[in-house]
């Protein structure tokens, strides 16, 4: 049966969220208090999850070989991520500002960053045209690829 990638790329989504879901059964119903009925055969579940994780296995190992002709893509995408999550975190603040000190009292420092306001915003528009951009070719592959299951 043949399906796109992005089609393919649902099911793993569907049977991460089956796995996730039948683990937290697991975790939470195993201990149950002398002389109370069991709601669910946990021997049941637990073989059902075993099952969920061989079938998430084998599309993963299909989709990895489905990606190889984008991986480059993939990998900057992750490395754009990676750039915006750091420009979105650091400390941009410049001039002066008013510390407390240990004695109670305030002292005015002056604060300068390498990296200014200005540059990390500009940064952070750039990476977002990026990754927008590889987005959008990895979507029209994924749309586009068919592979067969």
């Amino acid at each position: 049966m043949k399906k796109t990638l992005a089609e393919v790329l649902q099911i793993k989504k569907d049977l991460e969220e089956k796995a996730s879901s039948l683990e937290r059964k697991l975790r939470t119903e195993n201990s149950i208090i002398v002389g109370n009925t069991r709601s669910t055969d946990l021997n049941a579940v637990y073989q059902e999850w075993l099952n969920t994780l061989d079938e998430r296995a084998k599309i993963k190992e299909i989709l990895q070989k489905a990606n190889l002709p984008i991986y480059s893509k993939i990998f900057e995408h992750d490395k754009l991520a990676a750039k915006k999550k750091l420009f979105e975190s650091m400390k941009v603040f410049e001039g002066k500002k008013v510390i407390p000190t240990a004695q109670g009292k305030k002292e005015v420092i002056e604060m300068e960053a390498v990296f200014s306001k200005a540059f990390v915003a500009s940064e952070i528009t750039k990476i977002d045209t990026q990754i927008k951009k590889l987005r959008d070719e990895l979507t029209d592959f994924n749309n586009n690829t068919e592979i067969e299951l």
